[in-house]
């Protein structure tokens, strides 16, 4: 709370009492005008230009801006209560309109990856599910048996789904700049299938080799 004791304040010009001030600024002494301005105008022009500056201190007032004209102190420390009010006031008004702005910033954000990744990534990826299982049974060679089969299937679906348009419509509507790139992702695709079976028959191959080779030599030694 503010403090009601009536101090003289100390910042008025020509403080003339024991009690108070008089109320006027002690910059322009209460006239209101910026004299040094003026007389600096009027020597630059020879004292022709009588332009009148308002005080900066007292905003053309010429009241003390510490007492606000009362020469009571306590009007500026009740001022600078309330500023401390206003202040914390619009501190807390700043943080709940940040919080919400943060909560905002969020919901955009999640609805944005929220479409992408139904819209733009999981088309991609089932578009393209031949193409990546085929590369991961290349690098990992203890999942090929399923991944190789799985690439197969993925270009199988693949022919459907381009007939049918399911995902690869459902690409091109959402991001419309892909559409000369679904072909293409198509032929990449059924290639990848191709590679697929070729290279399970490969192993299949390799393996009855293998397999008769070890019987040969199984007779061989008996």
């Amino acid at each position: 709370m503010a403090s009601e004791s009536k101090r003289k304040c100390p910042d008025c010009e020509n403080i003339d009492t024991l009690s108070r001030g008089n109320g006027k600024c002690n910059e322009c002494k209460g006239t209101g005008h910026d004299r040094h301005a003026e007389a600096l105008v009027q020597f630059a022009t020879l004292g022709t230009e009588g332009n009148s500056y308002p005080c900066k201190t007292c905003s053309g007032t010429g009241q003390c801006q510490t007492c606000g004209g009362t020469g009571y102190e306590y009007y500026y420390e009740a001022r600078k209560s309330d500023s401390r009010v206003s202040d914390d006031n619009s501190s807390d008004e700043g943080g709940v309109s940040g919080f919400f702005g943060k909560v905002i910033g969020i919901l955009i954000v999640a609805a944005i990856v929220i479409w992408l990744v139904f819209a733009v990534v999981i088309p991609l990826a089932v578009i393209n599910i031949a193409v990546i299982a085929l590369i991961i049974g290349m690098a990992k060679k203890e999942w090929s048996k399923i991944l190789f089969p799985f690439s197969i299937l993925g270009s199988i679906y693949l022919i459907v789904d381009y007939n049918k348009g399911f995902f690869t419509k459902a690409l091109v509507s959402n991001v419309s700049f892909l559409d000369g790139l679904v072909p293409i992702l198509f032929y990449i695709n059924i290639l990848a299938g191709l590679v697929s079976a070729y290279l399970l028959i490969r192993d299949q191959i390799d393996k009855k080799k293998l397999q008769s080779r070890e019987k040969g030599s199984s007779r061989n030694e008996i």
